[in-house]
């Protein structure tokens, strides 16, 4: 940010880009658990098994009650292996860091069966609207602290 005294005595000139952190308020968190086997049956079972195994922890300590909507999904197609299964959850959270914590652990438990999808964060318009208040007050309180250094 660039702040100039002007011509005019007492007038401040400030220009420049300014820079606002925002902490979202809720997230949809994908991921996706998969699993390659030789027949239909037997990759259905296994993504089946680690799918509940992640519920269940969605379920327990970690999401109890930061989610709002859970998702699910699945699908078997034809591979080079035989039959890749996978089962797709979205998780829609208003605790950021729980759904972080959650994908971190899923991810150290089922490992090589596990791929986050995607993680999009939200904004209340109401939030936006008091960050920029927030923003105006504070360019206008640095016009009235530089205005008596820049006589």
């Amino acid at each position: 940010m660039t702040i100039n005294s002007v011509c005019n005595p007492g007038e401040v000139k400030v220009s420049g880009i300014a820079e606002l952190s925002i902490f979202p308020d809720s997230c949809v968190l994908g991921f996706t658990i998969h699993a390659s086997k030789s027949t239909y049956e037997l990759a259905e079972s296994s993504v089946k098994k680690r799918a509940e195994y992640a519920r269940q922890e969605i379920r327990n300590v970690h999401f109890e009650a930061s989610f709002i909507q859970i998702s699910e999904h699945r699908d078997v197609t034809p591979c080079d292996k035989g039959y890749e299964a996978t089962w797709g959850f979205e998780l829609t959270c208003r605790d950021i860091e729980k759904a972080n914590r959650l994908s971190l652990y899923l991810k150290s438990k089922l490992s090589s069966y596990f791929d986050i999808a995607s993680y999009v964060f939200f904004i209340s318009e109401q939030k936006l609207t008091e960050y920029r208040f927030d923003l105006n007050v504070h360019i206008q309180s640095a016009h009235v602290l530089l205005y008596p250094y820049l006589l």
